[in-house]
Order: C-alpha cells, then sequence, then structure tokens
C-alpha cells in the first residue's frame, strides 16, 4: 500500500471517520478510496489527494510523507533547536498548538489574529503587524 493511503487510513481509524463518510466529505468516489486499501494502489492522482488531505484538515506534505512523528519525538527535535525557555514554552502550549492545527485554515486564522490583537494592547510595534494582518485577509476576501 502507498504511504499516502497508509496515512489516510491512519488518519481516519484515529479519529473514528469511516470511508463513507470520508468518500462524502471529500467528494471522491467511495471506490477510489476502498481501491486505495484494497488493491494498494500507488501513489493518488493530485486533485484526489488534494480533496482528501482537505477533508481531513491535513497539510498534503503530512499524508505523502513516511515518517510518523510521535509527540514525545518532536519534543525532543524541538529541545536540540531551541533555547532551553523556549522549549519549556512548547512544551507548556503543546496542546493548543495540536489543536490548533487540526481546525480549518480559516478558524486558525482568526483565533490567531484574535490573540494577536488581544495581546498587542498598547504595543506599536504589534499593532502594524495586526493589521498587516487584517490587510491580507481582506484582500483574500476581495479576490
Amino acid at each position: 500500500m502507498h504511504v499516502f493511503w497508509k496515512n489516510v487510513y491512519r488518519i481516519i481509524n484515529y479519529r473514528g471517520i469511516n470511508l463513507k463518510t470520508l468518500a462524502a466529505l471529500s467528494d471522491v468516489p467511495y471506490s477510489t478510496i476502498t481501491n486505495g486499501k484494497n488493491k494498494g494502489e500507488g501513489q493518488p492522482s493530485v486533485g484526489t489527494a488534494y480533496k482528501i488531505a482537505s477533508a481531513l484538515n491535513e497539510p498534503i506534505e503530512s499524508l505523502m510523507r513516511d515518517a510518523v512523528q510521535s509527540k514525545s519525538g518532536r519534543i525532543l527535535e524541538v529541545k536540540n533547536s531551541l533555547p532551553k525557555n523556549d522549549a519549556a514554552r512548547y512544551r507548556r502550549y503543546e496542546h493548543i498548538i495540536d489543536a490548533l492545527e487540526k481546525l480549518p485554515v480559516n478558524t486558525r486564522e482568526s483565533i490567531t489574529d484574535l490573540i494577536l490583537t488581544v495581546a498587542s494592547d498598547g504595543e506599536t510595534n504589534s499593532d502594524a503587524e495586526v493589521k498587516k494582518t487584517s490587510e491580507k485577509r481582506i484582500y483574500r476576501v476581495r479576490h
């Protein structure tokens, strides 16, 4: 079975999603999804992979990677790459980061903007950053 399909099945099993639900959410034929599992067909088309990744709210790159990183492995990488206080901060907020990653992109951006707005109360440098982010969102909505 191709690594893409292994990752898809790992995710849907973890989340308790059945194949028919995934087919409906992704607008991919049920037979395509079952063939990926049963026949071990190769890599799906880009369109199919994109639809499934979007339905699962996962980056397509993560579905194409062979290595599955455990949380402890991720923390170890962070410990080795960040100063000590940043690694501790990451561990403290890791569950929030994981929860944000599960949200749709638009919702995640809205929550991030809210946090930046509240955190920037009275700071001129951050206000400019929040304004820039808001302008980007307005541009995306209009175009």
